[in-house]
């Protein structure tokens, strides 16, 4: 969790719960609020109970307000380190809970708020997208994804090339229109 982002008061109480009912599920995530200076702007949530095939698309969680269950943390290796996952760690941690056969389930309501402004987008690097492309590969590959998306793996790099006002007004009308459903 970033300093600047906020947890909603009933997150904790709402994870615990839902892992307590549910133990077929190891990991428990929910919607996030993304705001910057000027307020609440957009809503960032994934498929409820994603499957292999949604990682074709990118991350199956909001990291940041997601909870997960120790033993299958441990039992998966926790989180990875090497140099092209720095910006990565969380997409390629769930896969490899699924590749474990351990799942998920995304709560359907708002339980955090994120901070996303024009910081972030300056964040996005050239380097940064060469090392997602790479990381993607090797989700890709050891999910057995068809190589018939792999044509996606190019995306993170195309996102980088775009000027970042381009970048912010297609990135904030994407999270407006889930905001909106």
């Amino acid at each position: 969790m970033d300093g600047d982002d906020i947890s909603l008061p009933e997150r904790f109480k709402c994870e615990v719960e839902f892992l307590d009912l549910h133990p077929e599920y190891n990991i428990v995530s929910g919607g996030m609020i993304c705001f910057d200076e000027k307020g609440d702007w957009g809503f960032q949530n994934h498929e409820e109970i994603p499957q292999i095939h949604d990682f074709i698309y990118g991350t199956v969680f909001n990291h940041a307000p997601c909870m997960m269950r120790r033993k299958a943390l441990l039992d998966v290796g926790m989180y990875t380190v090497k140099p092209y996952l720095r910006r990565g760690q969380d997409y390629y941690l769930w896969h490899k809970f699924y590749i474990n056969h351990y799942s998920g389930y995304n709560l359907q309501f708002p339980i955090y708020k994120a901070r996303d402004d024009m910081n972030a987008a300056k964040k996005r690097s050239i380097r940064e997208s060469l090392d997602c492309m790479r990381a993607q590969f090797e989700i890709y590959s050891n999910l057995n994804i068809p190589l018939i998306y792999y044509f996606r793996l190019i995306r993170p790099l195309l996102v980088a090339l775009l000027p970042r006002k381009i970048y912010i007004f297609v990135h904030k009308r994407n999270l407006q229109v889930q905001k909106q459903q």
